[in-house]
């Protein structure tokens, strides 16, 4: 098992691509603008000088404009660039903001007008998650541009937003908001300060939801003292306390609710690839429920809940596992218990290089004994993805609430329809996402650029891969380990970073537009009702572009019951990856 300074360690140990070999490299895809033949000898003048990036702070430069063209001048000017990019406080933000380090490499721009030069700098960075399997494996909102920290507004930084919107025909149109924040770095940041490496955390998670054309809301806001890298196999300990209050459809009803939460988790890493990450939590939770129309049950509840949640690599794809059970006893009714349990696939096919077919396949079912409507199960879209979302998220730490059949507005698909709709007591779905690739309609994120004769960026970035373990093994024996342990422990932690480097350089995609098929098989079971099986099927589109991911679609209900509704129209938009 290696600690974080390890692991950053080898993914910086990634990142060293001599520069000989790239700073005189242009870039093919702009061979029609771009030269790479000028001599200092031949008189051109500099007119600018620009640096590709995000959030692209003033960096003092050898070279400016007016000044007559050198080559080595502009070698010492992609130098300094990289220096900024990597500085301490760079990595420093981003290590133990983002939990991630990545792998740099440089190229140029030469365009010449008369005898005018305009440099362009372009550093190209491929960010890697050192914590969390998805980020590296699935098809996110990413960019090839690397961030200058102590440029982004440190409100920014110190905050972490999410921002989005939501529709469904059942909740209408809503807005979506999430932030993260650490409380102990949050002066520092907020001063525009790197943060300080400590072992205990204290964290703010929040996020809110809420309908422009209904009164549904849900806020959700999450305090968690945690301590990390606690031994070999724990990843990290924590004691939370938890808010939630909500006004959710359920059938033709509203679920008013408020509710506390005091618990804890552990975060496991393990070394297998089909158990890579495993989440173990459980909190005692006390609530006040309200569901209209029906008074059976409503009013305060205790309960007792845990979950544990796995995710990992399988054939090349991302999985993740939960399973969720409560125990709740109301103040007026009898003790009820409740289980479910999802299980979510997801996979790139490679068709052609950076062209892939996406699949996405997603198991789920749960089982309800002596349970009030207001805790029943209830189907329909949702705004969660149980694949996409964060792991700590309160959208994947929260018990699933029916299956996802997405030609039903939110809530809206019941066991049975009566004066009152009734909940299920038991419930199956499947749900199947298949994305197909347009070329002319996606970039990838590592350009197919040569840097070296004969060889591509892409193959470069995988061959210096594996190539830093030797390098690893070497400074793990200055720390003390033998040979072969050194040897062992480079080869493991490589192998954990390979398939992130595989799937970044031959998959994915810094933009892609994509149609979607979409199926959903549900049923929803409740006594005294004999529901069939409903079958929903559609098609939609996908966007996923830098800071962005946009899904819209509809689903037609194929087999339902005699007052289903016929489909549903849903779209989601969320902004993420702002720095």
């Amino acid at each position: 098992m290696i600690d974080s300074t390890e692991r950053l360690t080898l993914i910086l140990l990634l990142s060293a691509i001599p520069l000989s070999h790239l700073l005189a490299a242009p870039l093919n895809a702009q061979s029609g603008e771009c030269r790479d033949d000028l001599r200092d000898s031949d008189g051109y003048i500099i007119r600018s000088i620009t640096v590709e990036g995000r959030w692209v702070s003033s960096i003092p430069l050898p070279i400016k404009p007016g000044d007559s063209y050198s080559n080595i001048k502009i070698q010492e000017a992609l130098e300094a660039v990289e220096k900024a990019v990597r500085s301490k406080e760079n990595q420093t933000i981003e290590f133990d903001s983002l939990g991630s380090a990545g792998v740099l490499y440089i190229t140029r721009c030469l365009k010449v007008e008369g005898h005018q030069v305009d440099v362009v700098i372009q550093p190209r960075y491929v960010r890697v998650d050192l914590y969390r399997v998805g980020s590296n494996i699935l098809p996110i909102p990413r960019s090839f541009l690397p961030t200058f920290y102590e440029s982004v507004p440190p409100p920014l930084l110190a905050f972490n937003p999410v921002v989005g919107a939501y529709q469904d025909s059942h909740y209408g149109f809503a807005s979506t908001f999430g932030m993260s924040s650490s409380l102990l770095n949050l002066p520092q940041t907020l001063k525009g300060q790197p943060p300080e490496k400590q072992d205990i955390s204290l964290d703010l998670n929040a996020s809110d939801r809420k309908s422009f054309e209904h009164g549904f809301y849900s806020a959700n806001a999450d305090l968690s003292l945690s301590k990390r890298s606690v031994t070999e196999y724990i990843q990290s300990l924590a004691l939370e306390i938890n808010y939630q209050g909500e006004e959710e459809p359920l059938g033709t009803e509203t679920l008013s609710r408020q509710a506390f939460e005091v618990g804890g988790n552990a975060q496991l890493r393990l070394q297998t690839d089909f158990i890579h990450t495993l989440l173990l939590g459980g909190e005692y939770r006390w609530s006040e429920n309200h569901m209209t129309g029906s008074g059976q049950n409503n009013g305060s509840e205790s309960a007792f809940e845990g979950r544990m949640i796995a995710e990992g690599r399988v054939a090349g794809g991302f999985m993740r596992e939960g399973i969720w059970t409560e125990a709740g006893s109301p103040a007026h009714g009898n003790v009820y218990e409740r289980t479910s349990a999802v299980v979510g696939f997801e996979k790139e096919f490679l068709l052609a290089e950076n062209q892939t077919v996406g699949l996405e396949a997603i198991v789920a079912g749960g089982r309800a004994w002596g349970a009030p409507q207001y805790a029943r199960f209830f189907g329909g879209n949702s705004d969660r993805n149980f694949l996409y979302d964060s792991l700590d998220s309160p959208s994947i730490t929260a018990a699933p609430s029916g299956p996802w059949i997405r030609s039903f507005g939110e809530g809206q698909a019941v066991a049975r329809r009566s004066l009152n709709s009734q909940g299920g007591t038991s419930y199956w779905s499947i749900n199947l996402n298949v994305s197909l690739p347009i070329p002319r309609l996606s970039s990838p994120l590592i350009p197919d650029e040569e840097a070296i004769d004969g060889v591509s960026l892409k193959q470069l970035l995988k061959t210096k891969a594996g190539d830093s373990v030797s390098f690893y093994a070497a400074d793990l024996q200055k720390q003390g380990l033998s040979p072969e342990e050194a040897l062992a422990k480079a080869k493991a932690t490589y192998g954990e970073v390979k398939p992130a480097i595989d799937f970044l350089a031959d998959r994915a995609n810094v933009y892609s537009l994509k149609p979607i098929i979409m199926c959903d098989v549900a049923q929803l079971n409740a006594p005294g009702a004999d529901n069939k099986a409903r079958l929903a099927l559609g098609g939609g589109v996908q966007l996923t572009i830098v800071t962005a991911k946009f899904e819209v679609g509809y689903m037609h209900t194929a087999v339902g019951e005699p007052r289903d509704p016929s489909g549903n129209f849903f779209a989601r938009i969320t902004f993420e990856n702002l720095f």
